[in-house]
């Protein structure tokens, strides 16, 4: 975790922002893949080189927002991603609520050197508002490095 914050665009973090990062990462169940997020930005990390990898995947605040419909004029927001992995199946299938089985063909990497193509991550983010609080989820593909939203 240390050497994701270190890259050029965490350097100038608050300790408050550091330690939203620290509450909100999710690790992959190898640890090659790590999401986190502070305030309305949200990342995802590939850890499987000498030189990390970090994607910018904030859109989904705003997509999520959208989702709920309030204005800007809210109390406090909160972002978390739930469950990160480098199969994309398996992203699905918890946003649908169904359980994950691999099919023949399904191509689970086993090593970090084999991140497939397109892996991801699913994100909640919580608003509250004059003491309501709204939650919402969505998951997100990432494909060729780069995030793909519904």
């Amino acid at each position: 975790m240390d050497e994701v914050l270190r890259q050029p665009q965490f350097i100038s973090l608050s300790e408050v922002q550091r330690r939203e990062v620290f509450a909100s990462a999710n690790w992959s169940k190898d640890r090659h893949l790590l999401s986190f997020c502070y305030e309305k930005s949200c990342f995802i990390t590939k850890l499987c080189s000498a030189d990390p990898k970090t994607i910018d995947i904030s859109g989904v605040v705003g997509r999520n927002l959208g989702k709920i419909g309030l204005d800007p004029d809210y109390d406090r927001i909160e972002n978390r991603p739930l469950l990160t992995s480098h199969n994309w199946y398996e992203i699905l299938a918890e946003w649908t609520g169904h359980k994950f089985t691999p099919r023949k063909g399904d191509v689970i990497p086993r090593k970090a050197e084999v991140i497939p193509k397109e892996y991801g991550t699913y994100i909640r983010t919580r608003i509250w508002k004059k003491g309501q609080r709204y939650t919402v989820y969505e998951p997100i593909r990432i494909s060729g490095d780069k995030p793909i939203y519904r």
